[in-house]
């Protein structure tokens, strides 16, 4: 498992980490090669690296502006707040990882390929584009209680 060059990478540990789900860390590894390989042999992207094409993923799905619900006098009201670069990586495989477990593909590393090539290619039929547009549509929607908001 060690001899596939990807695992050097911070980007890659970090998108294992976050699919990582009760300790198995062997099985989000394998998920990734498994991911590698579709990405690396399918007919969307041979001449691309599939390094490259998962980091042209996770710059479209970068969120800049985040909802944080925060009480003010008796109302609660959802705020925009802008987000730092470490959470905006972590936000961005979440949106990743929820738009590919709408899919109805059995296999999570389908799911991921199928919405990996969706987003690259196609952007209309991304589920994860479509959840990053609701929520900046939300944010633009409550930029008006940011100036209200007392300190």
């Amino acid at each position: 498992m060690s001899s596939y060059s990807f695992y050097y990478n911070s980007l890659i540990n970090k998108f294992i980490n976050i699919i990582l789900e009760k300790g198995k860390k062997e099985l989000s590894e394998n998920l990734i090669i498994d991911l590698f390989k579709k990405l690396k042999f399918q007919n969307f992207s041979k001449n691309k690296d599939p390094l490259l094409l998962l980091t042209l993923v996770i710059r479209k799905l970068l969120i800049y502006v985040e909802l944080r619900s925060m009480r003010v006098g008796r109302i609660k009201r959802k705020y925009p707040i802008s987000v730092k670069s470490h959470r905006q990586l972590y936000l961005a495989f979440k949106l990743l990882l929820d738009g590919a477990n709408c899919r109805t593909e059995f296999k999570l590393s389908d799911r991921l390929y199928n919405e990996i090539i969706n987003i690259a290619y196609n952007e209309k039929l991304s589920n994860s584009i479509n959840l990053r547009y609701n929520l900046y549509q939300e944010a633009f929607k409550n930029r008006i209680f940011v100036f209200r908001k007392r300190r």
